[in-house]
């Protein structure tokens, strides 16, 4: 016999994860270096028309990130409404409660970001790693995990490539950044 009662009224959602075919493939090759002086500091992916993540509730976002060397500073994760190639940096819908250290208790693998959930993944937003580097150059820097297919994906990489004269979103369409969502 049970020494606790237990209600069934309760109701609990329980939780679901989508994962992107690099995460599925447990992809290793790279996307660019992440580091201040090659003006790319925000990278990640964006959704499009027929991707299984639409109208999935954010709730954490899990990126698979290596670092070369000894990068300093810290890295945290966005929400972006948009992120199409060739326009300029959108406001930010939401940035995650969380934040990783490139210095310490860094270890390369998965990294994980929280969200309120209070939003919903929509075509054309985008979700991605934002570097705000103390200390960085291409011999110390972060890297996202990444693999190419064909056909395109319908989750692709993009980066923010914040030059001087040109400030844009830039991506390639069959790639596909090793990441998972969770509502």
């Amino acid at each position: 016999m049970s020494n606790f009662v237990i209600n069934p009224y309760i109701v609990t959602t329980p939780q679901v994860c989508k994962t992107s075919k690099a995460w599925d493939d447990s992809a290793t090759n790279l996307q660019s270096a992440m580091y201040a002086g090659n003006n790319r500091t925000i990278q990640g992916t964006i959704f499009i028309t027929g991707s299984d993540f639409i109208g999935l509730n954010l709730k954490t976002v899990t990126f698979y990130i290596t670092k070369t060397g000894s990068p300093e500073g810290t890295i945290s994760c966005r929400l972006y409404p948009s992120a199409v190639i060739g326009s300029g940096l959108a406001t930010v819908t939401e940035t995650a409660s969380n934040t990783f250290s490139m210095q310490t208790g860094w270890s390369d693998g998965d990294h994980e970001f929280t969200f309120s959930g209070d939003n919903d993944i929509t075509v054309n937003s985008a979700l991605v790693i934002v570097g705000a580097f103390t200390s960085s150059d291409s011999s110390n820097h972060i890297q996202l995990v990444q693999d190419v297919y064909s056909p395109n994906p319908k989750e692709q990489n993009r980066q923010y490539y914040a030059e001087i004269t040109d400030a844009e979103w830039q991506g390639q369409a069959d790639m596909n950044g090793r990441f998972k969502v969770c509502n």
